[in-house]
């Protein structure tokens, strides 16, 4: 049964203002975006998406997360992980979610996994909110934060992670076909958040993530794991306490690096430097402002994507730093202040507080170019408008919508450069390739009001989010065959999943529910915005060309995590949460893919 509980009157008020916020203003965007009549024939039930048309790029399933809990209730003590199946009693769920941390090795991948983090991030935006997360059940999903029975034999792990399981690590042999589960007997798995980033070395395999935190505190160190590339062996793991996060690796001049955030906040990029008996040896080479996020080699550097702004901790905004010229060597801490940053986000954003939301998306490398993108979770940019100019008394539903309206942005790509040299600056030589004219920006005398982007641009090639405004997050590029191929993020369908539920469990009058499911499915109008993560293709100068709009035939990967190149196919990491859709009967599931081009 649906169902939602609070801790109390206050709590339980606060999240239906939230959830009633996150609704409205989601289906308002949505409408904004898509223009036209709600048409009879395009009417779909709000807890079914549209067929998933076909692609032009068809996958194979190398490895497809299975349920490993059976699960009753929410709070249930008749819960059972790890579990066997069939469940003896409840249904299956299958907590591992996101393909989180993904690289090639000789001739095997290896990855780690992160389980439950639709419920993780959704924890972290109330806690941030200041609402005691309350747990909810959809069709195809729950959430059971502080209440999960879990907690009763992990009382370490922080209330509001309550739906937090220890990741797992694997191999895949691209040769026979044959996926390993590499996971070691080790303490340290069990306070890992997941697997957030793997790397290859010479003949050694790194995978780790953040040590598990309370929200709203950074993590207290990086847990790293090490394995031998040649045959899989374990050679251990550790915990580097100056750090709080690691995400992407990159080789240049057949060196490794890495990017981290450090405990202050700011970041680093490593350098390895170890060797098999002493794998987690690392050298300093770059010191920026914020956490660095992604990392790729161009034009003979290194470039750094950061997290900053609302979400860190030094004050300044998300941007790319570039290290100095390796001249075919390679970086040692001479280099460490040597970085310059060569575009931040306000570069192209004209709010202040919307420019603290937005995050420095994937980078990527195709003919001689940098191309980037950004990210914005979900809703942020309404909250910390409502936290840097509080509205007296409550904010009418007008208000709410228009915040949302004018603070969603969708993912934008950006390129620049090329020839014999770079620019000191990316500033007057990027050019927008997705993205927004005009944005909307607020101050308290004018109110809401139309402005065009910093670069005074029009995009070449279209809106932001390639035209879908549940778009929010350029989450991974790789190169593959003289293409650039762009992976996103689509929350559509988990707002879709939770319309119906939500609704009459927050109060909303019984003759408005119809009226609010009429909205969605106008402005979801599957012609034009699809469930499902989407896959891009950049080839020379030309649009880029939507190779799937679906989660590459599966609507519920709501997210192109991570991209490989190995040998001649290209590999996608999925991010597919939806723990409760595991039964064979309805197609598709729930849980992880790690698929590949045939």
């Amino acid at each position: 049964m649906n169902s939602i509980r609070g801790n109390s009157s206050e709590d339980h008020g606060k999240l239906k203002a939230a959830w009633r916020f996150m609704l409205a203003g989601a289906i308002a965007v949505a409408a904004v975006m898509v223009s036209g009549e709600a048409r009879a024939e395009s009417a779909m039930p709000v807890s079914q998406p549209a067929a998933a048309a076909p692609g032009s790029i068809s996958v194979n399933i190398a490895q497809k997360a299975q349920p490993d809990e059976c699960f009753v209730a929410i709070g249930s003590t008749h819960n059972l992980f790890p579990a066997t199946m069939p469940c003896a009693e409840g249904q299956p769920k299958v907590n591992q979610g996101y393909v989180w941390g993904l690289t090639s090795a000789g001739k095997n991948l290896w990855y780690g996994t992160s389980a439950n983090q639709l419920c993780t991030v959704i924890s972290g935006i109330e806690v941030a909110a200041g609402i005691t997360p309350v747990p909810f059940q959809t069709n195809s999903y729950v959430c059971e934060f502080g209440q999960s029975n879990f907690l009763v034999t992990h009382p370490t792990v922080p209330p509001a992670l309550g739906d937090w399981r220890p990741p797992e690590i694997f191999s895949y042999d691209r040769v026979k076909g044959v996926v390993t589960n590499r996971t070691p007997n080790d303490a340290l798995i069990d306070s890992t958040l997941g697997i957030r980033a793997a790397g290859t070395t010479d003949n050694i395999v790194i995978l780790g993530g953040p040590v598990l935190a309370p929200f709203g505190t950074l993590p207290p160190g990086i847990n790293l794991f090490a394995f031998k590339k040649s045959n899989g062996a374990y050679l251990g793991s550790t915990t580097l306490t100056q750090f709080s996060d690691i995400r992407t690796w990159t080789v240049l001049n057949g060196v490794t690096y890495t990017g981290v955030e450090n405990s202050d906040g700011s970041g680093s990029i490593l350098r390895w430097t170890g060797n098999t008996q002493h794998p987690f040896s690392f050298s300093i080479v770059g010191h920026i402002d914020n956490d660095a996020a992604y990392v790729v080699a161009y034009h003979g550097r290194i470039f750094a994507g950061t997290w900053g702004g609302a979400s860190g901790l030094t004050g300044r905004l998300s941007g790319i730093w570039m290290s100095p010229s390796t001249t075919g060597g390679e970086l040692t801490t001479k280099n460490l202040n040597q970085w310059t940053e060569v575009w931040r986000v306000d570069d192209y954003e004209p709010d202040p507080v919307t420019a603290q939301t937005l995050l420095t998306g994937a980078l990527g490398v195709l003919g001689g170019r940098l191309y980037w993108g950004t990210m914005q979770v979900p809703l942020s940019g309404a909250l910390l408008h409502y936290k840097i100019y509080p509205r007296m008394g409550s904010p009418t539903p007008g208000d709410l919508v228009a915040a949302l309206v004018n603070t969603t942005r969708p993912a934008t790509i950006f390129r620049c450069c090329g020839g014999a040299s770079l620019p000191k600056t990316f500033v007057g030589s990027d050019e927008l390739l997705y993205g927004s004219a005009l944005m909307g920006v607020y101050d308290p005398v004018n109110s809401w009001h139309p402005a065009p982007n910093v670069m005074n641009a029009e995009p070449t090639f279209g809106q932001a989010g390639f035209g879908n405004p549940f778009n929010t997050y350029t989450w991974a590029m790789s190169k593959f065959n003289s293409a650039l191929y762009v992976g996103t993020f689509d929350w559509s369908y988990v707002l879709g999943d939770m319309l119906t539920v939500v609704l009459p469990i927050l109060g909303a009058p019984s003759d408005e529910i119809p009226q609010i499911d009429a909205q969605y499915i106008q402005a979801l109008n599957p012609a034009l915005i699809n469930y499902g993560a989407d896959l891009w293709e950049f080839t020379g100068a030309n649009p880029a060309v939507a190779l799937s709009q679906y989660g590459l035939e599966n609507f519920l990967n709501y997210g192109v995590r991570n991209l490989v190149t190995a040998g001649n196919k290209l590999y996608f990491g999925m991010a597919d949460p939806m723990n409760l859709r595991t039964s064979p009967d309805l197609l598709p599931n729930g849980g992880f893919e790690l698929l590949s081009t045939p």
